[in-house]
């Protein structure tokens, strides 16, 4: 089943190791090849789940620093 989640539909033999954030797709290298060379935002998934972890750490102390402006007034 794990085998079924990480290949590419498109090509059976490749895996999946990139992440194209213009289309929200994740791809293989031959994907990003044929379909995505005009993107600009193409990275590999490990490193758009560092930043994603990043961003959501961010969005965690935005939120505490808005609710505790909340619970002041």
């Amino acid at each position: 089943m794990e085998d079924l989640l990480l290949k590419c539909s498109v090509h059976k033999d490749e895996t999946l190791k990139m992440f194209c954030q213009d289309h929200i797709q994740l791809c293989c290298s031959d994907c990003v090849l044929l379909n995505h060379r005009q993107c600009t935002n193409v990275s590999l998934i490990s490193e758009s789940v560092k930043k994603l972890s990043l961003d959501m750490k961010q969005l965690s102390i935005n939120l505490q620093t808005i609710i505790h402006q909340l619970n002041m007034f």
